[in-house]
């Protein structure tokens, strides 16, 4: 009876050493991200993930991966890896101020603190060249159709239908990737090219009375001319990395 009760009080002090070790075991963190907020670009909509490791929990906002339900987790300092409270676990393969790595189910998820870093990043993923390759190439193409306001008029003129793309200083990337497919964009006939610093006054007003939108949208605007007017208009606005070859050859066959 005696070495019984001997041997119940060290399985308890036993237990009772191994419960306390546990408890009082380290708690790792990733450090060098904690606190800080991490971008990813989606390019098929466009929009941006988010994601902030914190002591508390993590928040993530996106569709790249699924942690609906999970907050909580453990991190092993040794492997990078880190278990969620939801049961799943991914692994941090990279991590600094400015830049975090996620491997989730063997495919890796490049978050960047700055939005422009991770744009820049999925585009070249994408396409296996950066996103000053394609304006460099954009503005490559654009040159060889470029009019001045005398040519301008030439086709506004002429009794048969052109279009033209005229870039104002608001529109940015949808004129390069519009501009990097500006000899697809319609079959058998040619896209041409104007900036908006290059009209005269009297062209400017021209456009103005058709649609003053024209002059200041962010979206890529191609105008139809025939018979010393604008006949129509077409404003292209990117979403993601979109690609533009043909595009506008439906749209001209409807207006017909």
């Amino acid at each position: 009876m005696k070495r019984t009760i001997i041997y119940l009080v060290l399985i308890i002090l036993l237990t009772s050493l191994g419960l306390i070790g546990y408890l009082n075991q380290p708690v790792y963190y990733p450090n060098d991200v904690l606190d800080k907020l991490y971008y990813k670009y989606d390019y098929p909509s466009g929009t941006y993930d988010d994601i902030k490791i914190q002591k508390t929990g993590i928040t993530y906002n996106g569709t790249s991966f699924n942690l609906n339900g999970c907050k909580s987790y453990s991190y092993n300092k040794d492997t990078g890896i880190i278990k969620m409270d939801c049961g799943r676990a991914f692994r941090i393969i990279y991590m600094s101020d400015n830049m975090l790595v996620l491997n989730i189910e063997n495919l890796n998820y490049y978050f960047y603190k700055e939005k422009e870093d991770s744009y820049n990043k999925e585009f070249n993923l994408l396409y296996d060249m950066t996103y000053n390759d394609l304006e460099f190439e954009a503005n490559e193409k654009l040159s060889k159709v470029k009019l001045d306001s005398e040519q301008f008029n030439e086709l506004l003129n002429n009794n048969e239908k052109s279009y033209i793309l005229i870039k104002n200083d608001n529109c940015k990337s949808n004129c390069i990737y519009v501009g990097n497919d500006i000899d697809s964009l319609l079959t058998e006939k040619i896209v041409y090219y104007i900036e908006t610093t290059d009209l005269t006054e009297e062209l400017t007003n021209l456009i103005t009375d058709f649609n003053s939108d024209i002059l200041t949208s962010e979206a890529a605007v191609i105008v139809e001319v025939l018979d010393n007017q604008i006949s129509n208009v077409y404003f292209i606005s990117t979403k993601g990395f979109n690609r533009f070859s043909g595009y506008l050859d439906d749209k001209v066959s409807e207006g017909d």
